[in-house]
């Protein structure tokens, strides 16, 4: 099967890919919080945590990866976490430490969280 066959429903308006952006994840937090510290960055059960404060509290995870744990560039951290505002500060944290984010759900059962154990 051809890999182009959906390019004859595209849009024509539309490009057929993307450019791959120069700046990371993090970078674009830095940007947003410079721009809109105030402005809301999550909304989760009616609460809602700022760009200035998600930044802060990304570093400050970043920083205790890095200076505690010993997370170096490139290590693989396994991201074990429901969805909250939690776990996007810990997925930012990760990247900001340069490690590589492994997410996981944690509805996997034991023998699904031993496959990706050993493939860790």
């Amino acid at each position: 099967m051809s890999r182009t066959r959906h390019l004859e429903f595209w849009p024509k308006r539309l490009a057929h890919s993307l450019p791959v952006p120069k700046t990371s994840l993090y970078d674009n937090l830095a940007v947003s919080a410079r721009r809109y510290p105030d402005k809301a960055a999550i909304h989760y059960y009616g609460g809602t945590v700022a760009y200035r404060q998600f930044q802060a509290e990304v570093d400050s995870l970043a920083g205790f990866l890095q200076s505690k744990l010993g997370v170096v560039q490139n290590d693989r951290v396994l991201l074990f976490m429901q969805n909250s505002p939690q776990y996007v500060i810990a997925y930012y944290a990760i990247l900001r430490a340069n490690a590589v984010v492994v997410p996981m759900s944690p509805m996997n059962v034991t023998d699904e969280t031993v496959i990706l154990y050993q493939r860790l």
